[in-house]
């Protein structure tokens, strides 16, 4: 499955199924374990089943009685429709998306609907509360393994605990608090979760914040995104660094603290970092520590010069938007990768598409780090066929890439 989105009918069939499963990213937002949609669709095909056995009963009685057809009590009726509508909502979720943020109304109907089912198959009250107990009983024990600080999970190995609670000490947080509050600071990141709630703290209500990943590709957004860089008097970067018990607790001077993509990145909004700058180190928090680096202002028009990039991986990268516009068609600005390739970002910025210079294609979810964790899609050898291959022979349809 590309995505949350199935491309066949068999992922949408056991999409249902695999959300029972105890693990992330089946779907978004709301993420597994989830009974209820299993729940619903087997109780609905069972209390489907049961109705047409009863109807056919109830007809053949009618043929031979004269008395007259007896109405379905209205709650009965009222029953039909909540499980209708239900499974209305859930085919279309599954077809359009299978994104928990656009799942909502799909998500509360299915217990609802659920028990509506399992009421209209049996009437004991000790199965509606077995249920009832089981589809409560499982939503309580993920909210209980629920990681609660999710976002900064995605940067480290570490689970949460108490301990690690978002608090930086005051001494640390002083400084930085007292700029934002006297001059216009401006704080960049180029991941999407880089522990913006602890630069938050460190910054405090008055700085400003965006993430370029998230607005690269988006005209307005970049416009704004520009507007906003000029008009700050301090501009900071911060990313991730891993924990490593030879880093000074205060300041770290590293000569090239990004990668090129990374600076055409921060060029494309007029951005760079000076050789040798000093960049802060916040506290050790659950095994990754934040960087702080300051940036100045430069020209950026050279930045998004398509010219100026390898138009080989170029003209690869564009064909694979033309031959399967739904999982490629939404990509970003492409940049320059470090061996002299190209990298973009597509599916609204969820994954990145990186072509190497030796024209190999590869695909890697946002959230991967390090950058290197990527996963092939096709060879430079098959590259050279590209013409023969189908979207569905680039992209194998069940396969997970992302």
């Amino acid at each position: 499955m590309s995505r949350f989105l199935p491309d066949t009918w068999l992922d949408a069939v056991q999409l249902p199924l695999a959300m029972m499963q105890f693990r992330g990213n089946v779907y978004v937002e709301t993420i597994a374990p989830d009974i209820r949609p299993a729940v619903f669709v087997v109780l609905t095909v069972l209390t489907a089943s049961a109705a047409f056995v009863k109807a056919r009963s109830a007809n053949k009685r009618q043929a031979a009685s004269t008395t007259p057809a007896q109405t379905p009590p209205a709650n009965a009726r009222s029953a039909w429709a909540l499980i209708a509508a239900t499974l209305v909502a859930l085919s279309v979720w599954i077809w359009t998306s299978a994104n928990g943020r656009y799942g909502l109304l799909a998500l509360t109907l299915t217990p609802l609907a659920a028990l509506a089912a399992l009421r209209l198959l049996s009437g004991s009250k000790k199965w509606l509360t077995a249920v009832l107990g089981v589809m409560l009983g499982v939503q309580v024990l993920f909210l209980l393994t629920a990681d609660p600080d999710d976002t900064w999970s995605k940067l480290t190995l570490f689970r949460w605990t108490q301990a690690h609670a978002d608090r930086l000490p005051a001494r640390t947080v002083a400084p930085w608090r007292s700029l934002a509050d006297n001059q216009s600071v401006l704080v960049v990141t180029l991941d999407n979760l880089t522990g913006m709630s602890a630069l938050y703290q460190v910054f405090g209500p008055r700085a400003r914040y965006m993430g370029l990943n998230a607005i690269e590709g988006n005209a307005p957004a970049s416009a704004k995104a520009m507007r906003l860089v000029q008009a700050a008097d301090r501009v900071y970067l911060s990313h991730a660094v891993p924990t490593h018990p030879n880093l000074e607790d205060t300041v770290l001077r590293i000569p090239n603290p990004l990668t090129k993509s990374r600076k055409m990145r921060l060029l494309r909004f007029g951005l760079a970092v000076q050789e040798g700058v000093e960049c802060q180190l916040l506290p050790d928090r659950m095994g990754a520590r934040l960087q702080i680096c300051p940036l100045v202002k430069t020209p950026a028009a050279l930045a998004s010069r398509e010219d100026a990039l390898p138009q080989q991986a170029l003209q690869i990268l564009r064909a694979l938007e033309k031959k399967c516009p739904r999982i490629f068609g939404e990509q970003a600005i492409p940049i320059s990768n470090d061996d002299g390739g190209v990298l973009t970002s597509a599916g609204d910025g969820k994954y990145f598409i990186e072509i190497t210079k030796d024209l190999n294609i590869y695909a890697r979810h946002r959230s991967k780090l390090p950058m290197g964790i990527r996963h092939p899609i096709l060879n430079s050898l098959q590259v050279r066929n590209f013409d023969s291959y189908s979207c569905d022979a680039i992209i194998v349809p069940g396969r997970q890439y992302w």
